[in-house]
């Protein structure tokens, strides 16, 4: 995948397709320690540990569309290639954990790509889910999620609504632009 946005994005479809009600993703860019975090926690149907053994390697999936399941293994290779590394817990009926750490400056490291774009198209997704999204830079960060947006706008205005998400999407672009600059 040509940027890190796609890998959330897939993994995040991930914990949809495992009927999670619950999705919190946190990126983190750490300067001082030169690191990029990328989590992804949900509260979907989980693994069990055979699964969890096998779910890094590219011809094993769950799903029964392809015979690939491209996106973990991918996500651990670019992650190695920085110098960085994969985990993955999960447990069934509990959910599951992804995190990505990879060397912030390595010449290797995709970019970050587009987040607020991965943010607005799970918004957009048909299930119904709450987002958590933190990004952090440094010591700065901000959140937001789909359940307080949804609040905020009360059960008149639907959160899909073009204006809400081109507020959304704008939200945090200029947020993690903001951060960047500090």
């Amino acid at each position: 995948m040509r940027d890190l946005s796609l890998h959330l994005l897939d993994i995040t479809r991930n914990s949809v397709t495992a009927k999670s009600t619950e999705i919190n993703i946190e990126i983190i860019e750490d300067i001082k320690n030169d690191l990029l975090i990328m989590t992804i926690e949900d509260n979907g149907i989980g693994m069990d540990q055979k699964t969890i053994d096998r779910v890094l390697d590219p011809f094993f999936t769950t799903r029964k569309t392809r015979n690939v399941g491209l996106g973990l293994s991918l996500l651990k290779a670019n992650c190695k290639l920085t110098g960085g590394d994969l985990e993955i817990s999960s447990a069934p009926n509990i959910g599951t954990f992804v995190k990505g750490m990879l060397v912030l400056s390595n010449i290797d490291r995709p970019p970050l790509g587009n987040i607020a774009a991965t943010i607005t198209t799970l918004i957009l997704s048909e299930e119904k889910f709450n987002l958590s999204f933190i990004y952090k830079h440094d010591n700065e960060s901000f959140s937001i999620s789909t359940d307080e947006i949804q609040e905020i706008l009360g059960d008149d205005v639907d959160i899909k609504d073009w204006s809400i998400i081109n507020w959304i999407d704008s939200y945090i672009t200029e947020n993690i632009e903001s951060l960047k600059k500090a």
